[in-house]
């Protein structure tokens, strides 16, 4: 009997040795073939440019600087700044609204736009879902200062115009920011997020 056991073990182990390598294998070659699939782009620093965007000089743009989670990027003067904390996140919100816009079902109007940061700081608990940096379309790696993120289009689920989406993740915080915009360019979105810097 010893012996018959003996000569099922061994190739027991050989099946589930080379299952353990196939698997394996399988998991290495689908994460190099993401990582091959996202492509660097360095956004054009914007701090000191005199830039146009909208008719703005982006140099006489206000600077949103947050120390405790070391960012901060510039937005138009005129915008709305909101912030709040909830249990599940935090929550910054920048944005340009016309009286008019009080629902996003019919659209946003020509020259407004808005922008939100959810921080997800997993000291108090926070934690980000994963959906929204996987709902990034043709996401590319950018440089973003000391850490790097992906950024590219948003759809994000509403129909207000140019959405743009960055995912940001830095030890113990998660960065989830979108924006959108009206009209057929992003020409106040981009400048904000290429001035996106993190800090140490």
């Amino acid at each position: 009997m010893k012996i018959t056991q003996r000569g099922f073990i061994i190739p027991l182990l050989l099946v589930i040795i080379a299952v353990l390598l196939a698997g394996g294998g399988t998991y290495v070659y689908v994460q190099n073939k993401q990582a091959n699939q996202v492509a660097t782009v360095t956004p054009t620093p914007q701090a000191t440019s005199t830039t146009q965007a909208s008719g703005l000089q982006v140099a006489d743009w206000k600077t949103y600087t947050n120390a405790k989670y070391g960012f901060e990027f510039k937005y138009p003067s005129e915008s709305t700044v909101k912030v709040r904390q909830d249990l599940n996140y935090q929550y910054i919100r920048i944005e340009k609204l016309g009286s008019a816009t009080t629902n996003y079902k019919d659209g946003i109007s020509s020259g407004e736009y808005y922008l939100e940061i959810f921080i997800y700081d997993h000291n108090l608990g926070q934690i980000r879902d994963p959906r929204f940096c996987e709902s990034i379309l043709n996401p590319k790696k950018v440089e973003l200062g000391m850490i790097t993120g992906l950024r590219g289009n948003y759809s994000g689920g509403d129909s207000l115009g140019i959405g743009l989406a960055m995912c940001v993740g830095r030890l113990e915080v998660d960065f989830d920011i979108s924006g959108s915009e009206s009209g057929g360019g992003s020409s106040i979105l981009n400048p904000i997020f290429d001035s996106f810097k993190f800090t140490p």
